[in-house]
Formats: C-alpha cells, structure tokens, sequence
C-alpha cells in the first residue's frame, strides 16, 4: 500500500519548504546586515576653508586644514601622494567645473613641505 506520508519522508523538502526556508534565510540575512551596517557609525572628517580669490597662499590655507583634521608630518614624511583634481571637459557658459591650477598647486607645496618624497597629479576615466 502507497502511503503519501512516507513518500514525503523519502524525498526531503518540498519546492515550497525549500522557497519559503530560502526566503526566510535571505530576510533574516538582510536584516542581520542592516542591524550590523546601522550600528557601525559613520564619520568623515572635512576641513572648509573659503577663499576670496586663487592668489592666496593656498597651500597655508591647506597646512591649516591639515592642522585642524589631525594630519600631521609623521602622516606624509616620505610617501608618495596622488592628488586626482577635477579635469573635465569643459562646455560653452559653464562655472568652474574643473579644479583650478593653483589649488593643485597648493595642494603639491603642502604636502611637499609635510615632507611628502613625492606628489603626483592623476587623471583620468
């Protein structure tokens, strides 16, 4: 005689027990991932600075925020700095969209007197 229990126990989990265990599995997941990402605090330390014009001593301006952020000598002396400024292109009537030359000149000078062994400029897509 063909009895349906014990065929169900021969066969393991049915399509359904299998979707909703998956689906329970991945709900409980996520949410143990959004208690987790939640709980982890999140901080990102800016130093701003307003200039009137480009003909300022940026780079003291830039040693300052260093200054202010916990950036130190120790933190630059003989490593090698990349500096990625905003080079886009440039359309008819736009602001300023690309990070003015003596910014990235500034900003070189600053780190160079921090003691950087090197400052290189990158760009690119």
């Amino acid at each position: 005689m063909f009895d349906q229990k014990d065929d169900h126990k021969k066969r393991g989990l049915t399509r359904r027990e299998l979707l909703i265990g998956t689906l329970a599995g991945g709900v409980v997941g996520a949410a143990g991932s959004v208690l987790y990402l939640g709980s982890q605090k999140k901080t990102a330390e800016t130093f701003i600075a307003a200039a009137s014009h480009y003909q300022i001593d940026i780079a003291s301006v830039l040693l300052r925020g260093f200054k202010e952020l916990g950036v130190t000598d120790r933190d630059v002396r003989d490593k090698s700095v990349l500096l990625k400024p905003n080079l886009v292109e440039v359309f008819p009537g736009a602001g300023h969209i690309n990070t003015h030359p003596l910014v990235v000149r500034g900003a070189i000078e600053a780190f160079l007197s921090l003691g950087a062994a090197r400052v290189l400029v990158g760009e690119g897509p």
